[in-house]
């Protein structure tokens, strides 16, 4: 059984795995690779999501914290120990990606400068043709590991919308969901009303009454009342008889 605490913030961890999901999934394609069809990676970017053992970045933190919440609760269906090993392909298919920039960015280079600048000699010059080769190869393999890794996010995105329906009552989901509907709509852009159908049903009633209700849980008056003010035949009606679930 997991222990005490664990249960206590399982809401919480649920909701931190996904909207970590969110921010990874974005950062990658809008940062980390281009998307012009040239396969340029940013090794810098790489590095600050992956981050160390010492100081995780986001990717480093999404992998442990799936790990925790998928792989200690009994009761955790098919699609959330499937998005255990998934976030964690993710993560290590993201470390040979970074490895890989790192060598195209750092010692192609600086072979190519020492080659311009100095007339090498025949035996190091025919070295300097088998680094060049080990070079293109390495960019193969970058090619196919940004094929991997936009294969494991797409399934990631199919596998959220199986698991998150079964948590339709975490008030702390349902408040990031609201609160962020742009930032989600750009990571699952044609899929968005598949995911918000799949969570909350064909309206979103249930998902701004969940979230006005962790929102004043919260403290956030204002905010609760303005989101109930989305809701159609309650503007007028704040407060919470108006249908806010209360603890």
């Amino acid at each position: 059984m997991p222990k005490k605490w664990l249960t206590c913030k399982k809401d919480e961890l649920i909701t931190e795995t996904f909207r970590n999901f969110c921010l990874v999934h974005r950062r990658l394609l809008e940062e980390c690779i281009d998307s012009d069809g040239t396969h340029q990676v940013c090794f810098d970017c790489l590095d600050g999501l992956l981050g160390q053992e010492t100081n995780q970045g986001p990717l480093w933190r999404l992998k442990d914290t799936a790990h925790l919440v998928f792989g200690s609760f009994p009761d955790t269906p098919t699609s959330g120990r499937s998005l255990d090993w998934a976030l964690g392909s993710l993560f290590h298919e993201c470390m040979k990606l970074k490895e890989d920039a790192y060598h195209l960015t750092n010692y192609v280079p600086w072979f190519a400068t020492i080659e311009a600048e100095a007339c090498l000699p025949p035996e190091e010059a025919d070295i300097g043709t088998d680094l060049k080769a080990i070079a293109a190869q390495t960019a193969e393999s970058i090619e196919r590991e940004i094929q991997r890794i936009r294969s494991v996010l797409s399934l990631c995105r199919r596998l959220f919308i199986a698991y998150l329906p079964q948590h339709r009552e975490n008030r702390l989901l349902a408040r990031f969901i609201y609160s962020h509907l742009d930032h989600i709509a750009s990571v699952y852009a044609d899929q968005s009303h598949i995911l918000l159908r799949s969570v909350y049903g064909s309206d979103l009633e249930p998902l701004i009454r969940l979230a006005a209700a962790s929102l004043r849980d919260g403290g956030w008056t204002a905010e609760a009342d303005q989101a109930l003010r989305d809701l159609p035949g309650t503007a007028k009606d704040p407060s919470p008889a108006g249908g806010v679930a209360r603890s």
